[in-house]
Formats: C-alpha cells, sequence, structure tokens
C-alpha cells in the first residue's frame, strides 16, 4: 500500500498529526488518513460532503493563522 505524505481526505500533514494517522481496525496506522478523519478503520465523520470538509479545513486554517489553533499545513 502506498504511504502519503498527507492525508488523503483532509489534507493534513501526517508529520502534523500529533497521533501519526489514523487506525486500521486491526490497530495499525493507517497510511492514508489522518487520526481526525479515520479511527478504528471508520471515517470520524462518514456523512461529510467535499464542500463541507472544504470548509471544516479552511476555518482550522484561519483559525491556525490568528495563533488560535498550532499549524497543521505547511507548505
Amino acid at each position: 500500500m502506498k504511504k502519503h505524505k498527507n492525508c488523503q481526505s483532509c489534507g493534513m500533514p501526517f508529520s502534523k498529526d500529533e497521533k501519526g494517522g489514523g487506525t486500521e481496525k486491526n490497530g495499525e496506522k493507517s497510511t492514508t488518513y489522518c487520526s481526525h478523519c479515520y479511527e478504528n478503520g471508520e471515517f470520524t465523520l462518514p456523512h461529510i460532503t467535499v464542500d463541507e470538509m472544504k470548509e471544516l479545513v479552511e476555518n482550522k486554517v484561519k483559525l491556525q493563522s490568528v495563533g488560535v489553533l498550532p499549524p497543521l499545513i505547511v507548505s
């Protein structure tokens, strides 16, 4: 399985994920999704739309830019 540098759902770099990635049902780390999007082999927000995910990520980036949250995305 290909190991990605960023979550394939929200785009967060795995290096910024405090848990180092989500988990599969067998407890192994996911190499595809972060811990915010994927835990125990399931999406944490299974019914979220693409537009809702974009808004969620944009809001987190805005909060980070004003110092409310630590940096999540590094270019």
